[in-house]
Order: structure tokens, then sequence, then C-alpha cells
């Protein structure tokens, strides 16, 4: 047999070598792997388990024969490389996965620590803050509040309001709505301070209020602006005090009788051309229901017609109403004609709106 005839038969044979191996690895790396630590074994192992004669080498003819007869003795072992190969990929995978659970699972753990010490720091401390006339379990202004832990409504509002980040993230672009009022801006029901943080950034004067001791002593710690106490009383011991008022998810924990008290006392606590925000919940959307029924806290789903109303009624001049917070992708109705797009605007519309409002400057 010539040279000739035997270097087909080296390739033919090597290509066997490698399809059997391609058997027992079903899933070779892929090209989105290839900096993978196991993607580089896996690389270096063919080269060794599959070996071939460079171009140019010297005496190539030889050196193709020994390599055809150790494929043939190195086949088996070459396969078993392969699947301690598929092995490693799989367990880097796993790894991988694990490790963004524990990440996960970390973040949580930290929150679920922070509202412990909270709740811990107000019980050892001497001067702890006490519980405030409009804490959870308490009749204020007429509002009966459903009994929940000042700490348990601070692990729901982490669980499924969202962290701190999401929270942050949602209020940002209200800021610039406050910049250049009259004076400094109040965020009643500020929670762990989030909106009060981000005006604070931007070089906007603001402070917060909120009965939730926990919560107002975790704003505390990040050095947020926040007190503790009944938004109703402080509001009526600060005639024109304020050049701007949030109550972001705020309205929809009062009753009608006690929502239009609050916008009278926010009327009378705002400077002339003081602005107002309200942020809540959008009725009108059927997904955002379920959302509203999760807080046993809430009180009354508010629509924009109806808030839009009291807040005209109390003095305010409205400036815009903004939907928010659209349903995720793929949730909503694939809209092919008319009964479709209403069918998404009543069951699938925003879950959130926002209403803008200025006190009138005469």
């Amino acid at each position: 047999m010539t040279p000739e005839d035997e270097e087909p038969s080296a390739r033919t044979l090597a290509e066997e070598i490698r399809r059997g191996v391609r058997e027992a690895l079903p899933h070779p790396p892929s090209a989105a792997d290839s900096d993978s630590p196991a993607a580089r074994a896996w690389e270096q192992a063919e080269r060794h388990v599959l070996p071939s004669v460079e171009p140019g080498a010297s005496l190539p003819s030889l050196k193709r024969a020994i390599l055809r007869l150790l494929r043939v003795v190195t086949r088996s072992q070459g396969a078993f490389n392969a699947q301690m190969l598929q092995g490693a990929r799989a367990l880097e995978r796993s790894v991988a996965e694990l490790r963004r659970d524990l990440d996960e699972r970390a973040r949580r753990m930290e929150a679920g620590h922070d509202i412990l010490q909270a709740r811990m720091g107000l019980y050892e401390t001497p001067t702890g803050i006490s519980a405030a006339p409009d804490a959870p379990g308490a009749v204020t202004n007429g509002r009966s509040l459903p009994a929940i832990s000042d700490g348990l409504y601070a692990r729901f509002e982490e669980e499924f309001r969202g962290s701190r980040e999401a929270v942050e993230e949602r209020q940002r672009g209200y800021a610039e709505f406050f910049r250049g009022a009259p004076g400094t801006v109040l965020d009643c029901g500020c929670g762990r301070g989030e909106f009060v943080g981000l005006l604070a950034q931007a070089g906007i004067a603001a402070e917060g209020i909120d009965a939730n001791p926990v919560a107002v002593a975790l704003a505390g710690e990040r050095g947020i602006r926040v007190r503790h106490g009944d938004a109703f009383s402080f509001l009526r011991s600060r005639p024109g005090g304020f050049g701007g008022i949030a109550a972001l998810q705020f309205v929809e924990h009062l009753d009608p009788g006690s929502a239009r008290e609050f916008l009278g006392l926010v009327f009378d606590a705002l400077a002339p051309g003081g602005r107002l925000l309200l942020e809540t919940i959008n009725p009108d959307s059927l997904y955002a229901m379920r959302a509203f029924r999760l807080d046993p806290t809430h009180r009354w789903p508010v629509p924009a017609e109806t808030l839009s109303l009291f807040v005209r009624d109390a003095g305010f001049a409205p400036k815009e109403i903004r939907f928010l917070s659209p349903v995720p992708p793929g949730e909503a109705l694939e809209e092919r004609g008319e009964n479709e797009r209403k069918l998404n605007r009543w069951i699938f519309g925003h879950q959130d709106y926002a209403l803008f409002a200025e006190r009138p400057r005469d």
C-alpha cells in the first residue's frame, strides 16, 4: 500500500473515532460556551485523544500508521473521556445555577436581617419609638386599620412590593415634577424612604413620614430624613409649610371619607403653587386588582376619575393623569381586532396611575 492510499484510510478511521466520541457526547460545547473551563478542557482532550499529524511533519506515513493503531486501541478510552467532559459541563452549569440561587437567597436574607435589626432596635432602645396613632390595628380619624404587626408589614412590602432598588427604579421619574417647588417636599406614607432618598439625590429638599416604626428605622439607618407619626396629625400642624406633597400607594389604604379629608389637609399644608403627586393601583385593570387584594391593609380601590374629582373638589388644579406599570409582555392578549383591544384595556390595563396636580397661586 502506498502512502497515498494510506492517507485517506487514516482520515477515514479518524473520522470514525470522532463520530464515536460525538455519539458518547450528545451535546458538545457550543460556541457560546467557548470560553468556559469545560469547553477548553474538551478542546485539549480532543487534541490528545484524537491526535493528528501536523502538516510538514517528518516521516508522515510512519506516524500515521502508528496513530492508526493507537486510535483503534484507545477508542473506548476516548469515549470515556468524552463522557467525563459531559459530566464536567453539566456540573459547571449546576454550580452556576446554584450560585445564582444562593445570591438571590442572600439578598432576601439580608433584607430580612435588616427588618429584624430594625424591629429589635425599637425594643432595645429605652427611648424607642412608640406606636403611632395610625399604626396597624388602631383607629384614627375614623379609620379602623387591620391588625397586622409593623414588622410583618415591612416583610410584606419587601416580598410583594419589591426590593428598595426596584421601588426606586419605579419612582425615579417623579423627582423632576418637584424641581423648583416652593418649599420642602413631604412624602406621606414614605415607607423605607425610597422616594425621599431620590429627591435628596436630585438636590430637592425632602422629608418623609410613616406610621410604621420598622420602616422608619430602616430609612434612618440609611441617613434618610424620615419621621415616625400620623400623616393626618402632622399635616394639621404645618399649614402652608410645604412646597410639594407626594403620597405614593397611599390613598388606597383610606376609605372615601378619609381620602377627602386627607386631600383637604394636603391643600392647607401646601404653599401657593405647591405640587401634589398621588400614585395608586388602577382598579380599571382586572390584572392589577390582584395586587390590590394581596395587601391586607388596602381599603378602597380608587378609580382615576373619582380621585380626579376629589382633587378638584379640594381646590387643586389637576395637571395630568399618567398610567404606569404595563402588564408584563406575553400576559396580555394579542390584538387582532377591536375586541382584543377592549379586553386588554379592561382586563390587562396598566397596573398603576399617577395624578399630578397643583395648588393655585391665587
